[in-house]
């Protein structure tokens, strides 16, 4: 038996306006054991269809303040910068051999595509004035024929799955199903493409760019994710499932090698190269050997498309999934965002700190970059894979990232917050953005001297407190101390912008 460890990565933020009481959301791992197997799988060969722009009449979306909603939500954090680690799913070696119930579905969330503000620049001129590519959400259900354990993953064209969303379904599953869907074996997933539509979320530090809640694009999302959980559901059946890996070529670039640099040495030496650069992915038959889908993961983002594009997408990983399910017969594809923190789809290096793309247009580079996932996923399709047998297991925990105590270390009088972790800040350099998309020109990255505009945006809004300021030097250079900070900390004002707990599993 081979062991096989595969992790899978999603953006999920957690937001709201309103001050929630703490309750964290779910992550899960399925344990799954492979075996080699040196079946091939054929594909129907076609010519893919062209990725043409739709511009729809579509009236502007009305928005809604998100203190009008009543929602218990879940809370959920990042712990690294920008928008990555957030939905875990490691696939780790079994032991027990088994038989799956195997369900997929599909459904449109493309929702309003004009007049409001796409989520994932942070800019709230990047306002959709059409359709490039529609946005869908793919469920796959996979359930444990021996012990009825099942999970369902749901992957959906989107920046991320807001907290809110999350909620919202969990609500609507448990009047439908009665407990068979949970948070305990439910994944909401994206790919985190910045050219979806945003107000959906909930917290003001996510909502604020928006320009609020947005009901139109939260109920399709809703609607959308629960009709293919419905299809899942519903198309369950006996089945099998394969996996396989490959390497992409040209397939994204570090946009900050210099950061990746710091890791340790003997760490660093583990990897040929400063990015992940494999593609991983399960394939789903039915008992006749038919393949019914497929679910990839690739660590690029989905900023092929800058923050000019008006055009609803999804991106360059869109595109990749549109050609595989217009060249596959009757096959739901769904390529998700894996361990991507600094990988940039824009391989060409300006000069002046920004990266752009090989085509001659953003649409070109989308399309460049999709393209090049399409081929390594069709070439795992059509190439050898190992069975996957075992069984189906959930496991969670929460962690409250603000208060984690650190084992090894011991406090001092200069240092009392050495044995924890402290609540989050954002630098004033955050606002300088990266090389996919910066931000306003007073903010520029590494600039080490106080801004006085974020110094006074953050005394007004409401000063970090003390020990908090305190507990983040401690582990700073004396000259990045002087760098202006904001506090993120629920516990630093009544409404908090953003939630400390995360989970793990």
């Amino acid at each position: 038996m081979l062991p096989i460890l595969m992790s899978l990565f999603g953006i999920f933020h957690s937001l709201s306006l309103d001050s929630p009481k703490v309750v964290a959301t779910s992550k899960y791992k399925g344990i799954f054991q492979h075996l080699k197997d040196q079946e091939r799988i054929k594909t129907i060969d076609g010519p893919p269809m062209g990725f043409k722009p739709v511009i729809p009449k579509i009236a502007s979306p009305s928005s809604e303040h998100c203190s009008d909603l009543k929602y218990q939500l879940h809370v959920f954090d990042k712990m690294a910068r920008g928008f990555w680690l957030h939905w875990l799913l490691p696939m780790l070696l079994g032991t027990l051999s088994a038989a799956y119930n195997i369900g997929i579905g599909k459904s449109d969330i493309t929702g309003p595509a004009a007049d409001i503000v796409m989520m994932g620049f942070a800019d709230p001129t990047e306002s959709a004035a059409g359709i490039l590519s529609r946005l869908y959400t793919r469920a796959f259900l996979i359930e444990d024929v021996a012990t009825n354990k099942r999970i369902m993953f749901v992957h959906c064209d989107l920046m991320s799955v807001m907290q809110l969303v999350h909620q919202e379904v969990l609500t609507k599953l448990a009047t439908k199903y009665h407990g068979v869907y949970t948070e305990q074996n439910v994944v909401l997933h994206a790919s985190h493409t910045h050219a979806s539509p945003g107000g959906t979320a909930g917290y003001f530090l996510y909502d604020a760019t928006t320009l609020g809640f947005v009901s139109e694009n939260f109920d399709k999302i809703v609607n959308g994710i629960m009709d293919a959980i419905n299809a899942a559901h519903n198309s369950a059946e006996s089945g099998t499932i394969r996996w396989n890996k490959a390497e992409v070529a040209k397939g994204g670039k570090n946009r900050s090698p210099s950061a990746y640099l710091a890791n340790p040495s003997s760490e660093r030496a583990k990897y040929a190269s400063n990015i992940d650069t494999t593609m991983r992915a399960l394939h789903f038959f039915n008992s006749s050997g038919k393949l019914r889908g497929v679910l990839a993961f690739y660590p690029v983002h989905p900023t092929s498309l800058t923050v000019k594009n008006k055009l609803v997408s999804g991106d360059n990983k869109g595109y990749a999934e549109f050609l595989l399910e217009d060249e596959l017969d009757d096959v739901i594809v769904a390529i998700g965002i894996a361990n991507a923190g600094d990988v940039s789809p824009n391989l060409i290096d300006n000069g002046n700190g920004t990266f752009r793309g090989e085509g001659n247009t953003t649409i070109e580079s989308a399309e460049i970059m999709g393209k090049r996932q399409y081929d390594a996923l069709s070439a795992l399709i059509k190439g050898k894979s190992e069975l996957v047998e075992g069984s189906v297991i959930a496991n969670l925990s929460y962690v409250d990232f603000s208060n984690v105590t650190l084992n090894g270390v011991k406090a001092t009088t200069s240092d009392p917050f050495a044995t924890r972790t402290c609540p989050a800040v954002v630098g004033q350099n955050f606002a300088a953005g990266t090389e996919d998309g910066r931000g306003p020109s007073t903010f520029t990255e590494a600039n080490l001297k106080g801004n006085a505009l974020f110094k006074a945006i953050s005394a007004v809004i409401k000063p970090t407190p003390a020990w908090v300021q305190s507990c983040q030097n401690a582990n700073k250079s004396r000259s990045s101390k002087l760098v202006s900070s904001l506090s993120l900390s629920p516990t630093s004002r009544s409404r908090p912008w953003r939630a400390d707990a995360s989970e793990t599993p």
